[in-house]
């Protein structure tokens, strides 16, 4: 199969069950993780790893581009969103497939197969071999718009920005905990209800639901040791109204999660926020603070940049069927809300 031309190799594929096919797609995944880590993209490296520790237990449903012979070429893992339908992500196409024949065969599969989850509603994977503008032509028509997402980094030895000019007044700002749960998650609900960014993670269709999946996720160190000394809550009137919440990942501490409730939105919080989570990570400057934002959230990316945070990776674009989310099609977190967990 290796000497066939790709066409021929493409004709050749059929779509199979990832459950069928679980030892050789994360053999797959494992070429994916060496990638990106000889690229340096070692955020990705630990995502691929956690995805295909979960092939290999047999916790993430997806399939398989596979031959006659039986040798997969390609991979996609998938979750489902409630009753909408699936987020796909991570995918991996063996490097005979990274060209626009191989991922047209291979998106065509995923995006025509009927499966239980229900329908392909958002696609989160990088797509070498295929440009963006020939992506825009297979996915354009089937409703999907490319989002692009960053990884940011906050220099070690960097000055901390400067506080806010708005003094704090009839509030706090104090360490979160397990605790806060259930008002993180109506937080949460208030600032992405409308927003890509809330079906990136979560698996619930509600708002609420969804928000408390992803900060249990974050508690129970899903995405790293939750770090409380660096994770902090705003408190006007009694109310939480604002968050940060850092964790411990094996190369870097990561910015999870920012939130500012929309109607204190503008009052410098994200700010100082942000700031006091600098301040607290500084005491050990060895260990990166980074985070992920989407660029299409334009007010973040841009408080971020003015915060003193680089660019360290990226762009990496992501598409999503905005509609059939039940959104605008240039839907984005907007105001103070930033980062998600990755």
């Amino acid at each position: 199969m290796r000497g066939l031309p790709s066409a021929d190799l493409v004709r050749g594929l059929s779509w199979r069950p990832l459950d069928e096919n679980r030892d050789a797609a994360a053999d797959l995944l494992r070429a994916a993780e060496r990638e990106a880590r000889r690229a340096g993209r070692n955020v990705e490296a630990e995502s691929l790893t956690s995805h295909r520790n979960d092939i290999r237990e047999g916790k993430a449903p997806g399939g398989v581009l596979r031959d006659p012979s039986g040798r997969v070429w390609a991979v996609a893992v998938w979750t489902s969103i409630g009753n909408l339908g699936r987020r796909v992500s991570p995918v991996y196409l063996a490097k005979e497939l990274q060209n626009p024949a191989g991922w047209t065969r291979f998106l065509t599969a995923l995006l025509d197969s009927p499966d239980p989850s229900g329908r392909v509603l958002l696609f989160q994977a990088s797509t070498p071999g295929l440009s963006e503008p020939e992506a825009v032509i297979l996915l354009g028509p089937r409703g999907f718009h490319p989002f692009h997402r960053f990884g940011l980094a906050f220099p070690a030895g960097s000055p901390l920005p400067a506080a806010p000019s708005r003094p704090l007044e009839g509030g706090r700002l104090r360490a979160l905990s397990p605790a806060d749960l259930d008002s993180l998650a109506l937080l949460n609900s208030a600032c992405y209800a409308n927003s890509i960014e809330r079906f990136i993670f979560a698996t619930a269709e509600d708002p609420l639901e969804a928000g408390r999946q992803v900060f249990r996720s974050l508690f129970e160190g899903r995405y790293g040791r939750f770090l409380s000394e660096a994770s902090f809550g705003l408190e006007l009137d009694g109310t939480l109204r604002g968050a940060t919440f850092v964790t411990r990942r094996p190369t870097h501490k990561l910015l999870a999660d920012v939130e500012v409730h929309p109607s204190v939105q503008g009052q410098g919080h994200a700010r100082r926020l942000i700031r006091a989570t600098l301040e607290a990570v500084s005491l050990d400057p060895t260990v990166p603070l980074v985070l992920a934002v989407t660029q299409e959230n334009g007010v973040a990316f841009q408080l971020y940049r003015k915060l003193g945070f680089v660019v360290q990776e990226g762009p990496f674009t992501f598409w999503a069927n905005p509609t059939a989310l039940g959104l605008s099609p240039t839907s984005s977190s907007s105001g103070d809300t930033g980062p998600r967990a990755h």
